[in-house]
């Protein structure tokens, strides 16, 4: 298994955890997993096939709940979310449930390292940081002191920080500006001049436009399983190129032309 994909299992395990009970978080968490994954994948990490077929699972994944979901203030909720996480922890630490607490801080961690997917060059803001950065200190505090039998030392005072409010600035979606676009229609077939149109012998024979000439063949409808396979092929390879894996989107789109080639 490759270093980065077994450090992101346990995030992915975070994510089953919330499917059923908060799948906004769930989607974000996978999509956190997938853009580290892509990063190893372009750094030249090893891709191994247990690699690929994780990613191929998550670009399903993402792909699906993004049409499910309401994504809209999908930045404020994940960032609530995570502090909600972080006070949990930080109130069971207080009330001297030590056990619970480094649970609990354990998972604020990864939950605000995952909004880090909201912050340009994936830096979380100061007070994000310093959230994240307390939740994986007294997470490790704790432990030590219960490994080894210690009294646990008292939490912090904690002071509110300039900016405590979450941001709520939202970068542009490239995905979603990648599948607006489209591509300019073909010109149409420039109509024969004024009078007599010309005989098939006379005429030159004009090269056929892809898509606008009726084919002899007849037109075999297309399966539901068949469109299906297209379409995700054709939003794994948006979601490629949405991570700047350029290699995998022409991948994905080659393959969706072969299968509809194969008709």
């Amino acid at each position: 298994m490759s270093v980065t994909l077994k450090k992101m299992e346990l995030f992915l395990t975070r994510a089953e955890e919330h499917v059923s009970t908060n799948p906004l978080v769930a989607h974000y968490i996978r999509l956190y997993v997938l853009a580290n994954l892509m990063k190893a994948k372009q750094a030249g990490e090893e891709v191994t096939a247990e690699f690929e077929t994780k990613l191929l699972d998550l670009f399903q994944k993402v792909e699906d709940s993004k049409k499910q979901l309401d994504l809209s203030t999908g930045q404020a909720e994940m960032e609530a979310f995570a502090l909600q996480a972080f006070n949990a922890a930080d109130a069971a630490d207080r009330s001297g449930r030590a056990d619970v607490a480094k649970t609990k801080f354990h998972l604020a961690g990864q939950l605000l390292d995952v909004c880090s997917q909201f912050h340009e060059g994936g830096e979380l803001p100061p007070f994000l940081f310093e959230k994240a950065k307390q939740a994986k200190l007294r997470c490790v505090i704790i432990h030590k002191a219960l490994a080894q039998g210690l009294p646990v030392p008292p939490p912090p005072e904690l002071e509110p920080l300039a900016g405590e409010e979450a941001p709520g600035i939202v970068a542009p979606d490239a995905a979603q500006a990648f599948q607006a676009f489209q591509p300019p229609l073909p010109p149409p077939a420039s109509t024969a001049a004024q009078g007599a149109p010309p005989s098939a012998a006379s005429a030159p024979p004009q090269p056929p436009i892809y898509g606008s000439q009726p084919s002899s063949a007849p037109c075999v409808p297309m399966s539901q399983s068949s469109r299906s396979q297209i379409q995700k092929k054709v939003e794994y390879a948006a979601s490629a190129l949405d991570f700047g894996d350029v290699s995998g989107g022409r991948k994905f789109l080659l393959e969706a032309l072969q299968m509809l080639d194969a008709r």
